[in-house]
């Protein structure tokens, strides 16, 4: 919901749309001009310089032929569009797409797992979403209510943006349940993180295991990670050919394995079980996934594993959209 937050808060002060055009209007060509009069040029004149070729603007994309608009009866395409907003802000597009292939993902392994949705739970992920944007509003434009705000500054249909946040509560809650569903089915291991910046403070880390302190008072004092709070505690780790993966499953339970460095930084962690993966689709997983999301709600690191394992499962290809927008594809 923070992107759709994201979107509200910009729009404030828009003005609302104008009413689509059913009807594009007929393109009439100008009336010809009539050819200029050449004057005799004596022979000692020079001679006149050619005139200039009307610049042209050539087509930079494919005809999908969807049109988004019309000027002068001649549509704008679909593909055109996508080349400005691409060529203007990549990164915002892609990320977009990046949303709707998270979306599809979620589903398709939703469907896969027979995950169910507590209907309640939904309509109260709904009635807070829109409670956090009316908040929002009420900063900017006290008084407006969240439907006016929609249909007057956004220039959308209310009931259809309702139902666009009612889908995406839905998916919120499908997306942390096969999240965490996949990370609970496969070989994972739980464990504590330190992580430094410099030899000096991995010394210090070293040396404070060394005298017995607990790993977790030490992630609290010395980590530089953002686990630090909670003692170093980090979402399980799936098996994986990165650097965390490899030393997750590389120490023993109850050793530290480390110090590893990467990037700058040099990790120590700390292996404090390997549970047994879970079997079965949902009805057979359901109550041990919500107990653990009832504990611990899914944490960046999950999702970031889970996102390629799904798009090797489902074939996420992206190309279609560089196609479109005229970009090649490699």
């Amino acid at each position: 919901m923070t992107c759709l937050a994201l979107v509200l808060a910009s729009a404030c002060g828009a003005l609302p749309n104008p009413e689509p055009a059913t009807v594009p209007a007929r393109y009439e060509p100008p009336p010809a001009r009539p050819a200029p009069v050449q004057e005799p040029v004596s022979a000692a004149a020079p001679a006149p310089a050619p005139a200039p070729t009307p610049a042209t603007v050539l087509p930079r994309t494919p005809d999908s032929g969807v049109a988004v608009a019309y000027v002068g009866g001649q549509p704008i395409d679909v593909g055109e569009l996508l080349s400005q907003w691409l060529h203007q802000d990549s990164l915002q597009v892609l990320e977009q797409l990046d949303h709707l292939v998270l979306g599809r993902l979620v589903v398709a392994e939703a469907g896969r797992l027979s995950v169910v949705a507590d209907p309640a739970r939904v309509e109260a992920a709904y009635r807070d979403a829109v409670a956090q944007i009316e908040k929002r509003i009420q900063v900017r434009r006290p008084g407006v209510t969240f439907d006016r705000y929609v249909d007057e500054a956004l220039g959308l249909d209310p009931v259809r943006y309702r139902e666009f946040l009612r889908d995406e509560a839905l998916r919120g809650l499908l997306a942390e349940r096969v999240v965490r569903a996949w990370v609970l089915a496969s070989e994972h291991t739980l464990a504590r993180v330190i992580v430094v910046k410099s030899d000096e403070d991995s010394g210090k880390v070293r040396a404070a295991l060394d005298a017995g302190e607990p790993f977790e008072e030490v992630a609290r004092r010395l980590s530089a990670d953002g686990s630090a709070k909670d003692g170093g505690r980090v979402p399980p780790i799936v098996r994986s050919e990165t650097v965390m993966g490899r030393l997750a499953f590389g120490t023993e339970i109850g050793k530290v394995g480390g110090p590893q460095y990467e990037k700058g930084a040099w990790l120590y962690l700390l292996v404090e079980a390997r549970p047994e993966p879970l079997e079965g689709a949902w009805p057979a997983i359901a109550e041990a996934v919500e107990k653990s999301l009832a504990e611990r709600p899914v944490a960046e690191l999950e999702v970031s594993q889970w996102k390629p394992a799904m798009a090797e499962r489902y074939q996420v290809d992206v190309t279609p959209l560089l196609r479109l927008a005229g970009q090649p594809t490699r």
